[in-house]
């Protein structure tokens, strides 16, 4: 149900040869349904409609009298400096309501991006005393909401949302030491969902005492161990945003390095003859690629000149070592170790 707001006062509209005639004049506000807050919801940039209408009566009481001259209303938002975008004033011609004799009755637009508690002052033509309603519009307002977020390899991933006092509009974001997952960009602009971001709980003051009425989601990259976002809610054209999120410097999951697997390969696969050259070769892997740039001590027992003793994987994640084979008189052990952890060995005889 619409909520309305009224007020009657006695307005007179003097006939030159006659008695005056009386007009009961009652104004409203009215877009949509209000909120459970109490307010009016924010469409169209601040845009709401003023609802005004008279009945005449004469002397007598009779409601079919006519009025002199036609009844109009001025409706004006009082107290406040234009901006962009704001329709401040309206002139509302009040015509015969078919469904109700003697009453007369019009409605303007009136248009205010800040919104807020807006005084609004509404007069009918030659009436000594206006009218006043106070208009309870939204005042445009969002706020920050993000959770814990993910590691992805040596990134991490934190869902984010935005949310908002009003229902349509469009929002901006711009990000620092982190793009949007979907695009890889620092900026995007995303249209606000109608309803709360889900389990997200907005996070930044004052967004606990919002009244959400819609939200934008997106997800979030860093290799940084935190990362600001900014935000700003579309105003009209030319117009200065309705609202500004400041940049918020986040914390971002920390991220574990991948551990690094050490495999042998090119182990010979029957029994060494003593003085042959052997060559082995160690890959180290981090994920599902190479390591590059990993250091490998490789040691031997019984000890031989192994050369290189210390290497560094390539691109490829390879590392290699030479030696002679010794005269066994079992087996031989070669370990290639990163780390005090992480190794892989090899077993040759001869």
């Amino acid at each position: 149900m619409n909520a309305r707001l009224m007020a009657l006062v006695l307005l007179c509209a003097c006939e030159r040869s006659s008695e005056p005639v009386t007009v009961t004049a009652e104004v409203s506000y009215d877009l949509a349904a209000i909120t459970a807050a109490g307010v009016l919801p924010y469409q169209s940039f601040g845009t709401f409609a003023i609802k005004a209408s008279a009945t005449v009566t004469d002397p007598d009481g009779d409601v079919d009298a006519k009025p002199r001259t036609p009844l109009r209303a001025t409706a004006m938002i009082d107290g406040v400096v234009p901006v962009a975008g704001a329709t401040t004033s309206v002139t509302i011609s009040l015509v015969p309501d078919r469904a109700q004799r003697g009453r007369y009755a019009g409605a303007g637009m009136l248009v205010w991006p800040p919104g807020g508690q807006l005084p609004v002052i509404v007069t009918v033509t030659g009436a000594p005393d206006p009218l006043e309603v106070d208009v309870p519009l939204t005042r445009p307002r969002i706020a920050l909401a993000y959770t814990s977020g993910s590691q992805n390899g040596s990134s991490a991933t934190v869902p984010m949302c935005v949310v908002s006092t009003i229902l349509v509009g469009s929002i901006s974001v711009h990000l620092e030491q982190a793009t949007f997952a979907s695009t890889t960009s620092t900026d995007q602009t995303f249209l606000l969902t109608a309803g709360p971001c889900g389990l997200m709980q907005p996070t930044q003051t004052p967004a606990d005492t919002l009244v959400v009425a819609s939200h934008a989601t997106f997800a979030v990259t860093t290799t940084a161990d935190k990362f600001v976002a900014s935000a700003t809610l579309a105003g009209p054209s030319n117009a200065p945003p309705l609202d500004t999120i400041q940049p918020v410097s986040i914390p971002a999951p920390p991220v574990q390095p991948t551990p690094v697997v050490l495999t042998f390969s090119g182990v010979p696969g029957v029994p060494v003859a003593a003085g042959n050259i052997v060559t082995l070769e160690v890959t180290a892997t981090r994920g599902a690629g190479p390591a590059k740039n990993v250091p490998i001590v490789f040691q031997s027992s019984p000890a031989v000149d192994l050369v290189p003793a210390t290497a560094a994987t390539g691109d490829d994640g390879k590392a290699r070592t030479s030696f002679a084979m010794p005269d066994l008189g079992g087996g031989m052990l070669v370990v290639g170790a990163f780390g005090a952890t992480t190794n892989a060995t090899v077993t040759l005889t001869n």
